[in-house]
């Protein structure tokens, strides 16, 4: 163990020295100006660790450098014995070693010597201008303008207006015109990246549309045609940002005009947005009206007027789930669920069209069997007509076999043939007051009696199935297949098939923020589900933007 006495020298200002004392102890003493170091010596010109003191067994005390030499008495040493009177230079410090009055105590007197100058002094001694340091501004900053006027200004402009200087700089690495590129060209257009005037048709000019419809002619409108909605294609398209810069997706470019619609519009239908997670309105599904009416509707999803759909059919989803006896075949079971009937197309976006042949009719197939069944025949599932004909030509046959039977005999365009067709007739019609009931076609139709006079007794309503609720939005099934289909649609309690199972906007809340991420949500912008450009057909009137003139 190592005792020291430090006196701590300062220099009133007369010069006499004041004298402070401490006393340190340690296995080892390290000199330098970090804040472990015993010996602290708090000065930019000392090391952070400068030197170190040892006690050796024979009662001495040694110094040595951290790493390098370090000087003792005039000299260079990379130990050196440490004897009253031995002086150590430490940056602008000295280190004198003074005899101690206690045997096995080291005594080390420390005195700041060269002191830093004052700022002001540093300050005066440096010049702070140029007229100081003995140089001109004026004639650099002529040079300078100069310089930048002839390689940045005139040799771009007169390679752009002369072919023949164009052609000259042709091969170099970096031509006078690219010295004005402020950066790469899109994917896209780096095929073109060398011919400016494909998009700068005029110097000093914003690229006008006409040159961006030039090459994007089937590129649809984003709003109406009203001069306060429309935007030149470069406000928003902006290149020269990178390979992906061009198309923007930030909140910005939405919310700038979407968070107050009809100040921009007065003729719009849609709501003000002000984010996804805060302000934004419930969803609008666009569904068939229903027979008769050829043009879509859009129908919010409000508490107040939840929608409901009038497909024609007659559906329960309950019905439909779960281990389930064919009626085809009592004697059968088969387990269903969604993905029994609803199919996802080859893009995993949206799904395939529920058909009769390829989805109900291997359970339901019994319902078509003819009163007897006939084999190898069933009704036909078609229009009523059709359906009326493979009736009456089951019991035309029926009847004529029966004569035959009898020894009858029915002559071509006599009598009995036509009592035949109408007896057949007769038989269809009472027929059909079975088939369109809740056995028959009724179990998935809706069916009206016709008139009495009408060849077809009975009529069924034109099925009119939504295929597509939100047509204008982004939605891919194959990102959401990490949860299950009933985390989202609600059918397991359905009965109706006027029930929609489309989720709110609540539901996709549960995962989805904004622009940012907030409690572990994924963070979606605007283009996550909005397309810009909305294709002409997406939005039924009077909500579908009319393009630009």
């Amino acid at each position: 163990m190592i005792r020291c006495l430090l006196v701590q020298i300062a220099r009133n200002r007369h010069g006499h020295p004041i004298r402070s004392e401490r006393r340190i102890a340690g296995d080892t003493l390290r000199i330098g100006r970090g804040a472990e170091c015993a010996l602290h010596l708090p000065d930019h010109r000392v090391k952070l660790r400068h030197a170190v003191i040892r006690g050796a067994e024979d009662g001495k005390f040694y110094i040595a450098g951290e790493g390098t030499s370090i000087e003792v008495d005039g000299g260079f040493h990379q130990v050196a014995e440490l004897r009253p009177g031995t002086r150590v230079p430490i940056g602008p410090y000295r280190l004198i070693v003074e005899a101690s009055s206690d045997d096995g105590e080291l005594v080390i007197s420390v005195e700041l010597v060269h002191p830093r100058p004052p700022d002001e002094a540093i300050l005066a001694r440096a010049p702070a201008s140029l007229a100081a340091a003995g140089l001109s501004k004026r004639r650099p900053a002529v040079w300078l303008a100069a310089l930048i006027g002839l390689f940045f200004l005139l040799l771009p402009i007169l390679q752009a207006t002369s072919p023949a200087l164009r052609e000259a700089l042709a091969s170099m690495p970096l031509t006078p015109r690219q010295t004005w590129n402020p950066g790469p060209l899109m994917a896209g257009h780096q095929t073109f990246a060398g011919q400016c005037d494909t998009c700068h048709r005029r110097p000093f000019e914003p690229v006008p549309d006409h040159a961006c419809e030039s090459c994007h002619r089937g590129t649809a409108a984003h709003s109406s045609a009203s001069a306060a909605v429309v935007r030149r294609c470069a406000e928003c398209h902006r290149d020269h940002k990178g390979a992906s810069g061009l198309v923007r997706g930030d909140r910005p470019l939405c919310i700038s005009c979407h968070e107050a619609v009809r100040e921009r519009d007065a003729t719009s239908v849609l709501a003000n947005v002000d984010g996804f997670d805060s302000d934004h309105p419930p969803f609008r599904l666009t569904l068939k009206s229903g027979a008769g009416q050829d043009r879509p509707r859009r129908n919010s999803q409000s508490a107040k007027t939840a929608p409901t759909e009038n497909s024609g059919l007659r559906f329960s989803h309950r019905a439909h789930q779960g281990k389930l006896r064919l009626p085809s075949d009592p004697r059968l079971f088969r387990t269903m669920d969604c993905g029994d009937c609803h199919q996802v197309d080859s893009g995993d976006l949206r799904f395939r069209p529920v058909t009769m042949k390829g989805h109900c009719f291997e359970c339901h197939k019994e319902a078509f069997d003819f009163n007897p069944p006939l084999d190898g025949h069933r009704l036909p599932h078609g229009s009523e007509r059709a359906v009326m004909d493979a009736l009456e030509n089951f019991h035309l046959k029926k009847i004529l076999a029966e004569a035959a039977l009898r020894g009858g005999r029915a002559a071509a365009g006599g009598i009995p043939l036509q009592q035949a067709l109408d007896t057949a007739a007769a038989r269809a019609r009472k027929a059909v007051a079975a088939l369109a009931g809740e056995m028959g076609c009724g179990l998935c139709h809706e069916t009206k009696a016709a008139d009495e006079t009408s060849a077809v007794p009975w009529t069924i309503q034109r099925v009119t199935v939504t295929e597509h609720w939100l047509p204008a939005a982004r939605f891919s099934h194959e990102k959401h297949r990490v949860g299950k289909c009933a985390d989202c649609h609600a059918v397991s309690h359905s009965d109706r098939s006027a029930d929609i199972a489309i989720p709110d906007i609540e539901m996709c809340r549960q995962c989805h923020s904004g622009e940012r991420p907030a409690g572990g949500k994924i963070a979606s912008p605007c283009a996550s589900c909005h397309r810009f450009h909305q294709p002409v057909a997406a939005l039924p009137d009077p909500v579908l933007s009319h393009r630009r003139g």
